[in-house]
């Protein structure tokens, strides 16, 4: 899978992918570019996020949600203030979040997708490419599963992730 930077198209590289990914495209940022983005402080985030025409939120080592743009929150039935600050798991309404200890706490965090594709891409400085990850929401007493790949790249010290599509 080839990969290149959304802002000015440069080669980034090939990534392997577990999916078939012969001629698809993925991207990215470069270096430059995020140099440049950070650099102004007149830049709103989240019209940076919203540039982007896929769900993705930025989220630290620890899988907190620092920010999320309109297509995340819309995806995840959430306003900016129920997510910003949020483990992830609070965030996608995941089952566990609820039980004592909390989102990345319980003995089922150990083997969550979403957790552990996040610590791999900030640890490893590794980007991760569509992960599958399942869950069980809980909304309003309501369980439901919610299937959906990810893919991550980290960014300074923050973990951009992208939900890049749903399934079944």
């Amino acid at each position: 899978m080839n990969r290149v930077c959304s802002w000015c198209h440069k080669s980034l590289g090939s990534i392997d992918s577990d999916v078939h990914s012969e001629g698809v495209v993925t991207h990215g940022i470069c270096q430059d570019c995020l140099d440049d983005i950070f650099s102004k402080s007149s830049l709103d985030f989240t019209l940076f996020l919203n540039s982007i025409s896929a769900p993705v939120a930025i989220v630290d080592k620890n899988g907190v949600f620092q920010s999320a743009n309109d297509l995340a929150q819309s995806l995840l039935n959430k306003d900016r203030s129920e997510i910003i600050h949020k483990m992830s798991g609070e965030a996608f309404s995941c089952k566990n979040a609820s039980l004592p200890g909390g989102c990345g706490k319980t003995i089922h965090c150990a083997e969550c997708e979403l957790r552990n594709t996040i610590i791999e891409t900030y640890e490893h400085n590794k980007d991760q490419v569509d992960i599958p990850v399942t869950l069980i929401q809980e909304k309003e007493s309501q369980r439901e599963m919610f299937h959906f790949l990810v893919s991550t790249q980290k960014i300074n010290d923050l973990v951009l992730m992208k939900i890049d599509e749903l399934y079944l």
